[in-house]
C-alpha cells in the first residue's frame, strides 16, 4: 500500500511537469512553469511524508522501539536527577524486582528490567517501556518493609507489562498522522486556513511531538484509568511473588500524607481513590504469608543509613 501510494503521487508530479513543459512557450510562462513544478514537487514531498506518518501509525511498536524510546525517557529524567550511589541498596531493590518479574506473566524484556534510585527527597517513582524503573530515595525512605518496596516496584512493573507507555506512543503516532493529513489538505485546498481559532489550536496541540512521552511520564503521569489498572495488576504480581498485597494499601496510606502537588501526588491519582479500589481487590485475595523475620532482616540491612 505504501509503495502504491508513493508511486501514484510520483507519477502525478511527473505528469504535471510534462504537461507544464509542453505548454511553456515564452520566458515568463517558463518561469511560471518552474514555480508550478516546484510547488508540485513540494506538495508531493509533503504527501509522501504524510503517507509515511500514516504507515508509521499502523506499524507495531517493536521491542527494540520500546527499549529505545524508554531509554530516551530515562535519559531525560536522569538529566535532572542524580543517581543515589549505594550499591547495597541498588542491588537489594533489583533483587526484589527480579523476584517479582520471575513470577510474572512477562519475566523477561528486550533488555530486561532495571531499577535505579534517584537521589531525591521527593516521593515518586516512574517506569519506562525499556524496563527501567526509577524510584526516589525519599520514597524508599518512607517504606517500613520489603513488601512495601515490592509494592512500589510491582506498580511500575505493571505499567511496563500492560504496555501503557507503548499505547501512548501509538496514540501519538495516530495524532501525528491526522495533523499531517490536515496540513496537507490545507496546502492543496486552503481549508485549514479557514478553520476557527479553536480548531487550529486543537490541531496545533496535536502536532506537538518529539519529547511528548518524556513530558507525559515525568511531569503529568499516566491517565487515571491506567494507574488504577496498574494498581490492580500490581496486587496480582505481589501475590504471585509471595509478597503481601496489603503492602500496597499501607504504601498508599503513607502517600496520602504527601499532598503538596509535587512528586508522587503530581503524577498519580488521589491515594484515597486508589485505596478504595485496591481494598476491594485485596478483599478477594488470600495471602498465606511468609516468615517476616527474614525479610525484616534484609530490609534493615539494605536501608541502614538511609535518612528517614
Amino acid at each position: 500500500m505504501k509503495r502504491t501510494n508513493k508511486f501514484v503521487i510520483s507519477s502525478f508530479i511527473l505528469l504535471g511537469i510534462s504537461a507544464t513543459c509542453i505548454h511553456a512557450s515564452n520566458p515568463l510562462s517558463i518561469l511560471n512553469s518552474v514555480k508550478k513544478i516546484e510547488n508540485a514537487i513540494e506538495t508531493g514531498e509533503k504527501a509522501l511524508d504524510t503517507i509515511d506518518k500514516i504507515d508509521r501509525a499502523t506499524e507495531p511498536v517493536t521491542p527494540k522501539d520500546a527499549y529505545t524510546i524508554g531509554r530516551t525517557v530515562g535519559a531525560s529524567v536522569l538529566s535532572s536527577y542524580q543517581i543515589y550511589r549505594s550499591s547495597k541498596l541498588t542491588m537489594y531493590v533489583n533483587r526484589i524486582c527480579r523476584a517479582i518479574a520471575m513470577n510474572s506473566p512477562v519475566p523477561v524484556l528486550y533488555k530486561d528490567y532495571c531499577v535505579g534510585i534517584l537521589d531525591s527527597d521527593e516521593i515518586n517513582a516512574l517506569s519506562t517501556s525499556s524496563g527501567m524503573i526509577l524510584i526516589s530515595r525519599g520514597l524508599i525512605a518512607s517504606t517500613e518493609s520489603e513488601d512495601e518496596i515490592a509494592a512500589v516496584i510491582a506498580h511500575e512493573m505493571a505499567h511496563i507489562q500492560l504496555e501503557h507507555s507503548i499505547k501512548m506512543i501509538k496514540s501519538n503516532r495516530k495524532k501525528e498522522a491526522v495533523v499531517s493529513s490536515v496540513k496537507l489538505a490545507d496546502d492543496v485546498t486552503g481549508k485549514y486556513s479557514k478553520m476557527s481559532y479553536d480548531d487550529k489550536q486543537m490541531f496545533h496541540d496535536l502536532s506537538v511531538t518529539g519529547n511528548f512521552l518524556v513530558t507525559t511520564l515525568a511531569e503529568t503521569g499516566y491517565p487515571k484509568d491506567q494507574e488504577y489498572k496498574a494498581d490492580a495488576e500490581a496486587l496480582n504480581l505481589l501475590l504471585d511473588a509471595g509478597y503481601d498485597p496489603n503492602a500496597m494499601l499501607s504504601m498508599l496510606e503513607k502517600l496520602k500524607q504527601h499532598t503538596t502537588g509535587g512528586g508522587w501526588t503530581k503524577t498519580h491519582p488521589k491515594p484515597a481513590d486508589r485505596i478504595a479500589k485496591a481494598k476491594k481487590i485485596c478483599a478477594t485475595m488470600k495471602y498465606e504469608g511468609a516468615d517476616p523475620s527474614v525479610r525484616a532482616a534484609r530490609f534493615a540491612a539494605a536501608t541502614k543509613g538511609l535518612a528517614k
